[in-house]
């Protein structure tokens, strides 16, 4: 059995392994899908009929997979060459800097906004320097957009949620909304983490000041709750799939700062 697992795990082991190389992105995926495909047969036992056969019923889920890649690369390339990474992060560093409020906008509103329209991490390219544009460190700005990212399964891991859903003939729907009812924590732990990260740090403006820990904490706790009941909102009232851009869309707090 331990020597089966070894097996099992070959195909993931070579995909990270070439990963860590210079080889071009296509290569690593392409090898240990090749490998696991010969594993199947001459390891498994798989019937070479029921392998084909299942390989063909994946190729939509596969061909709409890349489509979702495709799509947010190209935007954000298109972001890149156009100027537009550089215009927003001035818009929304014009008369704010680095306050609390603003470092909220970004955690649960615009990194996960650009998170669930690019996916695949893209938002964090995208989101350090506008975190960076609002006068926050370099360190912090890089925590900052690590905590954004609990919008993942609508973004960087909505094809993995696409699949699963796919390969055991469940919901696509059901499982988002299930998603969603249990990203609370998630959403949680990132308000209270940035009003903790940014407590008292140096050049931020009076809301960091320790004495009003306390309040913020409240405050992030409560956009933490806005963006989980936005996001399970959008899941159960226009579906899976744009739920996390709709939820995002419909942040309140561009309104309320």
């Amino acid at each position: 059995m331990p020597v089966q697992v070894l097996l099992a795990l070959t195909p993931i082991l070579l995909t990270l392994a070439l990963l860590l190389t210079r080889l071009p992105a296509w290569v690593a995926p392409a090898a240990g899908g090749v490998l696991a495909a010969a594993l199947a047969p001459t390891v498994f036992g798989v019937d070479p009929g029921v392998l084909a056969a299942e390989v063909g019923r994946g190729v939509p889920t596969v061909v709409e997979i890349l489509a979702i890649i495709a799509g947010g690369i190209t935007l954000s390339r298109v972001m890149e060459h156009s100027g537009a990474h550089a215009r927003l992060a001035l818009w929304l560093s014009a008369g704010n800097g680095p306050t609390l409020a603003t470092a909220l906008l970004m955690v649960h509103g615009i990194i996960p906004f650009l998170e669930t329209v690019t996916g695949f991490g893209v938002s964090l390219i995208v989101g350090v320097p506008l975190l960076l544009g609002l006068g926050f460190t370099a360190f912090r700005s890089a925590l900052l957009a690590v905590l954004a990212l609990t919008i993942g399964p609508w973004g960087s891991m909505a094809p993995g949620t696409l699949m699963g859903a796919r390969l055991y003939d469940l919901d696509f729907q059901a499982v988002g909304v299930t998603a969603a009812l249990f990203n609370l924590p998630a959403s949680l732990v990132a308000g209270a983490a940035t009003v903790l990260l940014l407590r008292g740090a140096q050049g931020m403006r009076g809301d960091g000041e320790p004495a009003r820990t306390v309040p913020w904490l409240a405050v992030g706790l409560l956009s933490g709750a806005a963006q989980w009941a936005l996001i399970l909102g959008a899941n159960l009232s226009v579906g899976t799939a744009p739920a996390g851009a709709v939820a995002r869309s419909c942040s309140p707090w561009p309104g309320c700062w």
